[in-house]
């Protein structure tokens, strides 16, 4: 098969304006013509031994349109598709012209061989044959292109496997080579395409798409590259967690109307589970839920051995000790609900620590533990609650030295009265 179509005229079926009259016309080149024609919109293409290749009206071939000289006969016959043509020649090689205006030399691969054999176009590629024994597939957008049939080599670059951080922005970079031109990368983020990039780097250097918008979750991501030849490669997958989002607030001052922004941010239940640190600024705000009861922790103030909390809904207010936990009932039921602990300062933001803790009931009001241990069993309830806490407990140590005299001096008072008891009885008893 030769042409566009399978039935041997090479038409396409297009019609096209005949004269009533007109019999006979023709058109004469400058040899003998073995190629067979294909006519495909409007236009006649065949190619002669003179070495050119003609591009006649199929109205009325008399009329040259356009004409591509090569350098040896052409006996193939001529292919169109997607307004290229593509002709072999004698001079070994395959040539690919503007449909519109086959003067024009789009490119041109050269074999081994004379080809005498017409080109098939389908798929993007062209196939032809020549007399070196071998039959070639080209790229049908440029055939003088190498074909390339590796697809392209993807490594991820950042976000790391298993990253966990405080933002819902991310940068999604990677590195790609290919031995051809790259089309197209998909960011592919929990199995859905989420950006395309265009205008890649495909040797070697860092691509990157950017999104902002994720949420509080566990997430996975991959990328998806596809270069001009339509080979495909998606890299392995990645994981990573957004455990708590920021958001932005201004706030403004007293008499100067100056403002500062604060951040809110939004802690997972299953971060807080596990476990959550964050580097905050005064004022800054933690948001999270406690059996499916909302509460904020907010940074009061710090410097580098202490830190001052406030936990709400209940209001509770504590400073923290540099390293040491401090367990919270914040939902005012006897039970402990929150470890919080300061962990000091990184670049001048306080590093506060918050996990949820399974049901553990107040047994003590105040158990000091061991804060070598870096953990106290302190017990908050609200603010007022937190004071008498201590308190209580320290009147409860405090009084218990007296106690324990009153009892001494009660025992010994009541030995001694048994003892003045019996001396009289015995008395009475020897007298009688």
């Amino acid at each position: 098969m030769f042409g566009r179509y399978n039935n041997h005229t090479n038409w396409d079926n297009v019609s096209f304006t005949t004269f009533n009259g007109l019999n006979r016309a023709n058109y004469t080149t400058g040899n003998d013509i073995k190629s067979f024609p294909t006519v495909v919109n409007g236009y006649v293409y065949v190619g002669s031994y003179d070495n050119a290749v003609y591009q006649l009206n199929a109205t009325n071939i008399s009329q040259l349109i356009a004409n591509y000289t090569t350098s040896d006969d052409i006996l193939s016959s001529p292919a169109v598709a997607n307004n290229f043509v593509y002709v072999g020649s004698k001079d070994n090689a395959i040539y690919q012209l503007n449909a519109t205006n086959i003067s024009q030399l789009i490119a041109n691969y050269t074999t081994g061989d004379d080809v005498i054999s017409s080109p098939a176009v389908a798929n993007g590629y062209v196939y032809i044959g020549s007399l070196d024994n071998a039959i070639y597939q080209l790229n049908a957008t440029n055939i003088s292109l190498d074909n390339d049939l590796a697809p392209p080599v993807i490594t991820l670059i950042s976000p790391a496997t298993a990253t966990s951080a405080t933002t819902s922005a991310y940068n999604f970079t990677f590195n790609l080579t290919d031995a051809s031109t790259v089309s197209n990368c998909s960011l592919i983020l929990d199995n859905f395409i989420v950006n395309i990039l265009t205008g890649i780097n495909s040797t070697g250097g860092t691509n990157g798409m950017y999104n902002s918008s994720l949420s509080v979750s566990d997430h996975t991501w991959k990328i998806s590259c596809t270069d001009i030849f339509g080979n495909t490669n998606t890299s392995a997958t990645r994981t990573f967690t957004v455990s708590a989002t920021a958001e932005a607030s201004s706030s403004s001052g007293g008499g100067g109307g100056s403002s500062s922004v604060t951040q809110t941010y939004s802690v997972s239940e299953k971060s807080l589970n596990d476990g959550n640190k964050l580097n905050l600024n005064t004022n800054d705000k933690i948001s999270f839920a406690v059996q499916a009861s909302s509460h904020t922790l907010t940074l009061n103030k710090f410097n580098s051995t202490t830190a001052t909390v406030k936990i709400q809904s209940d209001p509770i207010t504590a400073v923290l000790e540099k390293g040491i936990s401090q367990k919270f009932d914040i939902n005012n039921d006897s039970v402990n609900d929150l470890i919080v602990r300061y962990d000091g300062m990184s670049s001048g933001k306080a590093m506060v620590f918050l996990q949820s803790i399974e049901k553990e009931q107040n047994s003590s009001l105040l158990d000091t533990g061991d804060s070598s241990k870096g953990d106290s069993n302190v017990s908050y309830k609200n603010d007022s609650d937190a004071s008498f806490k201590i308190n209580s407990q320290a009147d409860s140590e405090s009084n218990t030295p007296k106690t324990s005299k009153i009892i001494l001096i009660f025992g010994a008072v009541l030995i001694s009265l048994i003892i003045i008891s019996l001396s009289v009885v015995f008395y009475n008893k020897s007298k009688k």
